[in-house]
């Protein structure tokens, strides 16, 4: 052990030691109330827990992604609180949950949406490259059989995975340009299908 790390456990001892001090006089006092105040801190810290790890759920609910479907080829989206278009679509009969991105020229699925449809990211040829926020990333292009979204079902779309970090799929340009239109009003956007 280094000197810092030694300093340092000997300074987590002695706050131990205090806090296990006042512990245990607090439970010679009273111990009804000490297990009641134990009980209350261990509450909120399991709420606090919670509400992290349900936070996404909770933005959800408070203020709804509005994805509404009028018909077949007409789809409306509201901007989510994170300023960006999220879109459930169909690919090969199973649910992806999407952000739209123009600025993405293909449908770029993420590793882990790419693991749901049971692609074999390892045996796909890693030869393209392209430039994403987080820096230059190396790309595998392939074609998707079948995707649905509003009611219209495309086949075989051409999209890439990338080796950068990503958390969703981008539903980007390959696929957009298959819709006869593309609108944003305030913050709404409008795909339609003739």
């Amino acid at each position: 052990m280094t000197e810092d790390e030694i300093a340092h456990l000997l300074y987590l001892l002695v706050l131990l030691g205090v806090v296990g001090s006042w512990f245990v006089v607090g439970l010679r006092k009273n111990l009804n109330k000490t297990l009641q105040q134990i009980a209350i801190w261990v509450f909120i810290f399991i709420g606090a827990v919670a509400v992290y790890g349900l936070s996404d759920n909770i933005r959800d609910i408070v203020a709804p992604r509005a994805v509404t479907i009028e018909g077949t080829g007409r789809v409306t989206i509201s901007r989510a609180l994170d300023g960006h278009f999220h879109i459930p679509i169909t690919v090969n009969d199973v649910a992806i949950d999407t952000i739209i991105d123009t600025g993405a020229s293909a449908l770029v699925l993420s590793l882990e949406d790419a693991h749901k449809l049971d692609i074999q990211t390892e045996t796909l040829e890693f030869t393209g490259r392209a430039q994403t926020a987080n820096g230059i990333v190396e790309t595998a292009r392939f074609s998707l059989d079948k995707v649905t979204l509003g009611g219209v079902t495309d086949t075989h779309i051409p999209a890439v995975i990338n080796t950068g970090a990503q958390e969703k799929t981008l539903l980007g340009m390959s696929y957009l340009r298959l819709w006869n239109s593309l609108e944003i009003r305030d913050d709404t956007l409008i795909l339609t299908r003739e």
